[in-house]
């Protein structure tokens, strides 16, 4: 996405979540140093392996959440009118779709029918009353003993004027000439004996079909983890669900040094849950052994390094700083720290990634030298100005 925050920012509407408090929080993030690049889908935009292997990365952690929508898979699902509470929900809290001249606006609804019973359903529904819409039902296979929503949430809606109309199940998604949505088929329910799930099973009524006059239709029925980063990143083992396998509570998966946690390894849950699955595998991760520091020896004069591959394979000791484009441009970096602060080497980051992101490219590399030389008494020192500060630097020893 374009702004930080993820399900947060997205999902969870205005009123139940105030974005100045997750603006808050995202601020305090970059105000401890964390970069955060935005526009940036790992799978395609770049890989895991990318990550380690270009960018030199020691560890990854994947949050990427569960946001690939279901869908009933019935008759008429194509029709114009009809969302996914993903979709409806990023429109209207993120892509702020109600405001006039919106540029991905939302259709204005009469009648709305949210599919599903869990909080993201209550959220949908709660939402499209705001919109305008005279009525708006939860239409929800079970009872409501059964609703899988916060009871707190199922209150609020009920206070709000939502119809719950429970014991209900679409059938078909009935369309006019337009392709637009003029209604949808029901079926009533009742329950049966408990299913896998430990909740009674829900059975048709044979003859109960019935017609429901809604113009909107919005599919709650749950997320499942989006399969692109497992399926460009070899090696890592996923369930039948889709969700990442992890090793325990530290979050390790299949990939040494790949981490997970959240929906990504549990499928759709709580933001507490999944804050909580980031602190431990940071925890797991803070313990790995860190970039193996040699003492610091004499340093020697710099080396412009047009080619670094070709540079560590003759096993030359040589000072590598991470800095701005600018200043390797320039052929100067201030060192003040470093006897003979000559330049930097530069290799371009490829397009759309901003100065921090190029920054971290050249400490990227910088590691990569590092690791090669170490073997070949090379001695490791920490310096860099600006954006470039702290990171790996190769220096040849003493004598």
């Amino acid at each position: 996405l374009h702004v930080a925050g993820g399900v947060l920012m997205y999902g969870i509407p205005e009123f139940r979540l105030p974005k100045d408090i997750v603006q808050h929080e995202i601020e305090g993030l970059k105000e401890l140093g964390v970069d955060i690049e935005c526009n940036m889908v790992i799978g395609k935009v770049l890989t895991i392996d990318e990550l380690f292997h270009d960018y030199g990365f020691e560890a990854v952690y994947v949050a990427s959440g569960a946001g690939l929508p279901r869908f009933m898979g019935i008759p008429g699902e194509s029709l114009k009118g009809v969302y996914s509470a993903n979709e409806y929900l990023t429109r209207v809290n993120l892509m702020k779709a109600y405001q006039e001249g919106s540029a991905t606006p939302i259709m204005k609804s009469r009648a709305v029918a949210v599919v599903g019973g869990g909080n993201v359903a209550m959220d949908a529904a709660r939402c499209a009353k705001r919109l305008g819409a005279e009525t708006v039902y939860i239409v929800y296979r079970r009872g409501m003993a059964e609703l899988p929503a916060r009871k707190e949430e199922v209150e609020h809606a009920e206070e709000e004027g939502i119809i719950f109309k429970t014991l209900t199940n679409p059938v078909e998604v009935l369309g006019n000439e337009d392709g637009w949505v003029r209604g949808m088929t029901c079926v009533e329910m009742e329950l049966g004996e408990p299913d896998a799930s430990g909740r009674r099973r829900p059975i048709v009524k044979e003859g109960s079909e019935f017609e429901l006059d809604v113009d909107t239709m919005i599919m709650a029925l749950g997320t499942s983890p989006n399969p692109l980063i497992r399926s460009t990143t070899p090696g890592l083992e996923a369930d039948k669900h889709g969700c990442l396998i992890t090793n325990g509570p530290d979050g390790l998966t299949s990939r040494p040094f790949v981490y997970a946690g959240g929906d990504a390894v549990t499928g759709a849950a709580t933001v507490i849950l999944a804050m909580g699955a980031g602190k431990e595998a940071a925890k797991a991760i803070d313990k790995r052994p860190d970039f193996p520091a040699g003492s610091q020896g004499s340093v020697n004069p710099c080396l412009i390094l047009p080619n670094l591959p070709a540079a560590v394979a003759d096993g030359d000791g040589v000072c590598i700083v991470a800095a701005p484009k600018e200043a390797a441009y320039a052929g100067t970096i201030p060192m003040p720290e470093l006897e003979h602060p000559r330049c930097a080497v530069w290799h371009p980051a490829p397009p759309g990634i901003g100065p921090a992101g190029r920054a971290r490219r050249a400490a990227a590399l910088a590691a990569l030298a590092a690791q090669a030389l170490l073997g070949r008494g090379a001695c490791v020192c920490l310096a860099g100005t600006g954006l470039g500060a702290g990171v790996p630097m190769v220096c040849r020893p003493a004598g």
